[in-house]
Parts: structure tokens; C-alpha cells; sequence
């Protein structure tokens, strides 16, 4: 079988294709979905187009997008007699294009106008094709980036009660959440669930399958005053197994929403957030927590998914079962978890509370999971094996890449305690593991270890500070005896900022027979071929701006600390941004996941 190469013969390349499609003198433009910061306006009412203009100023200062829905021939007198026209410029839509194209220049958040029903119109012969090109010339005459939108996506609106007709067009007429048709929603629509005035919790939602759009569907709740509460999931009782779950569904994006398990004796783990036999999903800005009988969210058979930006936390308590906040289960990998704040607490005594655990993920394909930017907190007194990152039980021909930088990882936990573990038995695949500006803070054991590993094809370690505030096991430690750092094919270890409490003394590196000074262990990193060898590594103390506390910028270097400009810079291979987004260097490269 032809070996995969290692982390550092690949590249990570990035393709754009733009297509542009010109009919007549029209622009057909792509234009991105309707979603929680594009907000699509009708005009129907007599003062709807004064109202619009008092509330461009606001949207502008919130960051929402506004388009402008015009109403068409179909939906005006005479041939609706019942019907408004859009006013003040009824059907002159040479007029509408250029006030709005006058409006645009003054507000920019006005990015698009429509006609509803327009194909249907165009095809009636209520308008022709050369007013429409003649309607464009003049809005693009004034503003060339406001855009004629040609085909609209829908937004829908359900609820925990029907009213109206029940169409979900509006929500004066908002569909049951429980009878809503999924397969109906296509590529670009918005899905909103009502948030009523304070909030509302759905606790009986079938799952969402089968559905698979060419491009992103959003579901969020829902925007507008007196729907706008938080929307809350939950388990219908204690044998439903999970409080949302995507089965066999693609480029659907869940944000702004709440997934709770605050149920005891469930007969079942509950998944909370269930993503299953699905690509391409994103979970962002969404609350995710469990009481104890829950993990947080899994992912099942997924590949290439996205969770960014949410809160995941795991209560107090002292509940006998597994609980993870995250867990990849199978699939082809390629994750990126960025931006979460990240805690986990209670007194469970039994093994693994992990943050992330990966159980048989890889593929030929080698895709390349990352875990960045996100703030770990663990409170777990008395809990055994707690992990941060746990990636294991791989299969037999199927490669992964890890990256994982810019990270806090506060952890407080009795026993065996490690940031990060890669479980990998020999000849199983090619796993590979870089870990870059990670800040580690490790507590209330001497049991614990930095790295945790066996049977890697790479490893490279830079610029990470690791604080053991009760002393360490190990720094660097084996899964199993077996697998010493000389069997990794390719390493380059360096730049770390290294400390335990009484000294690291012989337990820089050990499993079995090894153990090592700090001295000793440069030299045997040295001598097994590593690029780097911890040279330019200190194993002098930091000091935080308030270490335990629960902020990331609780863990900025105080000036004059050891880590400060003692970096190598990585901006080739990471963002030169730290964990809160900014600018590196400050100065000079800082180890770490923050500037000071």
C-alpha cells in the first residue's frame, strides 16, 4: 500500500470558481440566502416605503442587509381588484429602480430589489423582458452593485401552533412545527421557528432527514419582535435519545438556537444534538447544554461538518454515564471546531468526560480535522480519564490530519488527565498531529501528561505552554510501550514553554522503561532524527494575567513573563491571529493562544 505522506509534503490548496452568466444586457448575480442578516422587505402598504427608509439607518447599525420585495402586475388592481399596490410608484418600476438605486447609495446595507412572482409575470406576458432590461439599466446606471434578484428563496415560518392558514408564509399564517413538510424547504431558504416574545421550548420534533439542498438552508429562530425569544430544544422524555437530530442531511445550518437534556434516568445516552449519516453542516451560535444524562453533540457517520461560535457545557453532577461535549463517531472526518466556549463539570467518577472524542473517523482522502480558537474549562474533582481531545480506535486504512491551535484547556480533574491523546495501534492508517500556540493549564493531579500518543506518522509541537499546577506524570507520554517517539516518521517538537509544580525533574518522557531529564530528552530527540528537539524550549514558570479563571484573557502573559517574544513564528502554516482574533506579532511571536 503506497505510504501518505506526512504533514509537511502537503499542501493545502483552495479553488474559487466564479461563473458569470450575462443574458442580454442582464447581470444574473448569485446572491447568498436569506437569512438572520438579510431581512426582505414588501412594500404592500401605503406608508411601507417611508417606514423602510426610517429603518435603513437602524438595520445599517445592526449589520443587516435589506432587499425590497415590489409587488407585480398579478398582484395589483386591476387585475387583483382586492389587492394594494406598492406605493408611492405603483407599476413604474423605471421609477422604483432608480429611487431605490438613489436609497442604496445612501444606505449600502441595501443590496438587492425583487418582484414577487416575476418567472410567473414574464411568462403571462404582464411584463416584458426588454422593461425589466431597461428597469436594470437604470438602477445600475446609478448604483452598479445593487442587485435585480431574479429568483428568490423562501422563508418559512412554524411554530408550536398553527395560525391563520397554516401556510408558514408568515406568521400570521405559521405552520406546526411537528407536520412541517422538510423535503419541501430547497437550497437558500430560511426555516424560522418562533421564539415567541421570552422564549418557547419544542420538545417534540421528528428528525429532520433526507434532506440534501445544492446549497445552504439556514435554521435559526425567528428575528422579528415577538418572535425573536430563545428557542429552545428538548428530549420528549427519557427514551427519545436525542433533542435534534439531522439524519442523512447536507448543507443545512443550524444558528441561534438552544439544545438542552436536563432529564435524569434516561433509559438511553441522549445525543443532544444529533447529526447523523450527513456533510457539509454547520452548527453555529448555538447553546448546547447537559444536566449529565446527555453528551452534547455527536456526529455520526458525518463528514466535513462545522461547529463554530457556541456555547457547549455540561452541568454539575454526579450522574454514573458517559458524558462528552463533543463526539465524532464514524465518517470520513475533515471537522473544524472553532470559536466554542467549551465547559465541563461534576463529579462523575467514571471514565472519559471528554470534550472531543473520535471513534473510527479517516478516510482515503486524508481530510484534515481541526480544533481551533476554543476555550476549555473542566471542573471535575473527582473524575478518572478526563480528557480535552481524544482521538482514537481508527480504521484499519483510513489517515487523518489533526490540527489544533490556539487553544485554552483549563483543567481541574482527580486522575489521568491529558489535553490531548491520539490512540492509534500500528499499521492502522496514517495519523498525523500538529499542535500550535495552545495554552494548558493542568490541576489537582500529578497524574497527568501533555501529549498522549502512539503510532503517529507525524508529529510537530510549537510554541504551546503547558502550566502542571500539581505536578505531572509525564510531558511526553506513550499510549503503550511499543510506540516511542522513534517510530513516528516524521517530528518537530520545539519552542514549548514547559512547567510543573517540584520540578518536571526525570518526566519529560516516559512509558514503561523511558523516562528522561530535560536535558536527556533533547539529546534523545536529537538522536532519533527530530527536526526540532525542544532546543529552544524553557521549563521556567509563566505568569497569567488570573490562572483558573474562566476567560480566556484570564490567561494572557503578564509583561515580562517567560513565553513573551520567545515564539517562532507560525504564520505559514496558521492565521497570524490569536485566540480572540487578533494580530500576531505584537511585538514578537508569543507562545501561547494569546498576544499580551
Amino acid at each position: 500500500m503506497k505510504k501518505i505522506p506526512s504533514f509537511h509534503h502537503l499542501q493545502e490548496h483552495v479553488s474559487l470558481f466564479l461563473t458569470v452568466i450575462q443574458l442580454s444586457i442582464i447581470l444574473f448575480v448569485f446572491i447568498p440566502p436569506i437569512n438572520a442578516q438579510t431581512k426582505l422587505m414588501t412594500i404592500s402598504g401605503p406608508n411601507d416605503w417611508t417606514d423602510l427608509i426610517s429603518f435603513l439607518p437602524n438595520a445599517k447599525m445592526a449589520g443587516q442587509s435589506i432587499w425590497i420585495l415590489l409587488l407585480p402586475p398579478s398582484k395589483t388592481p386591476p387585475i387583483c381588484q382586492t389587492c394594494n399596490y406598492s406605493e408611492p410608484y405603483r407599476l413604474d418600476f423605471i421609477s422604483w429602480a432608480k429611487e431605490i438605486a438613489n436609497l442604496s447609495l445612501r444606505y449600502s446595507n441595501l443590496t438587492g430589489y425583487a418582484l414577487e412572482d416575476f418567472q410567473e409575470n414574464l411568462n403571462l406576458g404582464y411584463i416584458r423582458q426588454t422593461y425589466i432590461d431597461s428597469m436594470i439599466v437604470t438602477s445600475k446606471s446609478i448604483n452598479t452593485r445593487l442587485q435585480f434578484i431574479t429568483t428568490l428563496p423562501n422563508i418559512y415560518y412554524i411554530g408550536k401552533n398553527a395560525t391563520g392558514n397554516g401556510s408558514g408564509s408568515s406568521w400570521a399564517n405559521a405552520h406546526l412545527y411537528r407536520t412541517f413538510d422538510w423535503t419541501t424547504v430547497n437550497g437558500g431558504d430560511t426555516v424560522y421557528f418562533d421564539g415567541g416574545s421570552s422564549g418557547l421550548t419544542y420538545n417534540n420534533i421528528p428528525y429532520i432527514q433526507n434532506v440534501k439542498p445544492a446549497s445552504q438552508i439556514v435554521i435559526t429562530k425567528g428575528n422579528d419582535a415577538g418572535h425573536n425569544g430563545t428557542v429552545t430544544f428538548t428530549p420528549y422524555d427519557s427514551t427519545t435519545g436525542w433533542a435534534f437530530q439531522l439524519n442523512t442531511c447536507s448543507n443545512i445550518k443550524l444558528t441561534g438556537l438552544t439544545f438542552k437534556c436536563l432529564l435524569t434516568a434516561v433509559a438511553t445516552e441522549t445525543k443532544i444534538l444529533y447529526l447523523k449519516q450527513g456533510y457539509y453542516n454547520v452548527v453555529d451560535n448555538c447553546t448546547v447544554e447537559s444536566g449529565g444524562d446527555g453528551s452534547g453533540i455527536v456526529l455520526n457517520t458525518e463528514y466535513q461538518d462545522t461547529v463554530k461560535n457556541c456555547t457547549i457545557t455540561i452541568d454539575d453532577n454526579s450522574n454514573p454515564n458517559y458524558q462528552d461535549a463533543m463526539r465524532f463517531e464514524y465518517g470520513a472526518g475533515g471537522h473544524v471546531v472553532i470559536n466554542n466556549y467549551i465547559v465541563m463539570n461534576g463529579s462523575n467518577p467514571i471514565p472519559h468526560k471528554d470534550i472531543l472524542q473520535t471513534t473510527g473517523i479517516g478516510s482515503v482522502y486524508n481530510y484534515q480535522t481541526v480544533f481551533a480558537n476554543n476555550f476549555v474549562y473542566i471542573f471535575a474533582p473527582q473524575a478518572d480519564e478526563t480528557q480535552g481531545l481524544f482521538f482514537a480506535d481508527f480504521t484499519s486504512g483510513l489517515s487523518n490530519r489533526f490540527l489544533v491551535y490556539n487553544n485554552i484547556f483549563v483543567m481541574d480533574a482527580w486522575h489521568n488527565n491529558q489535553p490531548i491523546i491520539v490512540k492509534n495501534t500500528a499499521g492502522v492508517g496514517q495519523q498525523s498531529l500538529r499542535v500550535f500556540n495552545n495554552t494548558i493549564v493542568l490541576g489537582d493531579n500529578s497524574t497527568a501528561r501533555f501529549l498522549m500518543i502512539g503510532n503517529l506518522d507525524t508529529l510537530i509541537a510549537k510554541n504551546n505552554i503547558v502550566v502542571a499546577d500539581s505536578g505531572i506524570q509525564f510531558v511526553y507520554g506513550l499510549y503503550d510501550d511499543a510506540s516511542n517517539y522513534s517510530n513516528i516518521t516524521y517530528k518537530d517538537i520545539d519552542y514549548n514553554q514547559l512547567w510543573a509544580k517540584g520540578g518536571i525533574g526525570t518526566k519529560m518522557y516516559g512509558g514503561g522503561a523511558f523516562y528522561y531529564t530535560f536535558g536527556a530528552w533533547k539529546t534523545y530527540l536529537q538522536s532519533i532524527g527530530a527536526v526540532g528537539y525542544d532546543a529552544n524550549s524553557d521549563t521556567s514558570s509563566v505568569s497569567f494575567v488570573n490562572k483558573w479563571g474562566t476567560n480566556a484573557t484570564d490567561y494572557k502573559l503578564v509583561n515580562g513573563s517567560t513565553g513573551v517574544n520567545t515564539g517562532v513564528d507560525l504564520s505559514n502554516i496558521i492565521p497570524a491571529t490569536d485566540i480572540l482574533g487578533r494580530n500576531r506579532p505584537q511585538g514578537g511571536w508569543h507562545k501561547g493562544a494569546l498576544e499580551p
